[in-house]
């Protein structure tokens, strides 16, 4: 009979395997993947996008994912925002439960638009395309005015 595991004993698997160092989850011991001089580094990797991964209960977890139930002992119930936008800077002082529309306010600002006084403003560059209700649509201006100046 297979026994499903717990998010008690996946917490308790997690402490065993891994410390916080206050930013990064640390390789505790040797385990299936984990080489000696692996023990005692930050686990995981870091995509192109900018976030670490790290492979826990045979699944790639993303790390601040892992960190939130590392230090609290519940996975979070909605999407984690990096406050300082730093995608690898794990500090729990640095993540805070958002949901989808507060993470994408976040993550708008590397795509020329910002959310502010409660509507998205589009930029390039310096040139303002204008106000928008909606974040899609003010990609969208974004975009076209991106392709325009380079065509």
């Amino acid at each position: 009979m297979l026994v499903r595991e717990t998010n008690l004993t996946k917490h308790e698997r997690l402490l065993s395997q891994f410390r916080y160092n206050g930013k990064h989850l640390i390789h505790r011991v040797r385990r299936k993947g984990v080489t000696d001089s692996m023990v005692g580094t930050p686990a995981g990797c870091v995509d192109r996008t900018g976030y670490r991964f790290i492979s826990f209960c045979c699944r790639n977890h993303l790390a601040h994912r892992l960190t939130w139930f590392y230090v609290h002992g519940k996975w979070p119930d909605g999407e984690i925002d990096h406050i300082n936008h730093d995608r690898d800077d794990n500090r729990i002082e640095n993540l805070r439960i958002v949901d989808r529309a507060g993470n994408m306010r976040n993550l708008s600002n590397s795509h020329g638009v910002l959310f502010e006084g409660g509507k998205w403003r589009a930029r390039l560059g310096s040139q303002h395309l204008g106000i928008f209700d909606d974040y899609f649509e003010a990609w969208c201006t974004r975009k076209r005015a991106e392709v325009e100046r380079w065509a």
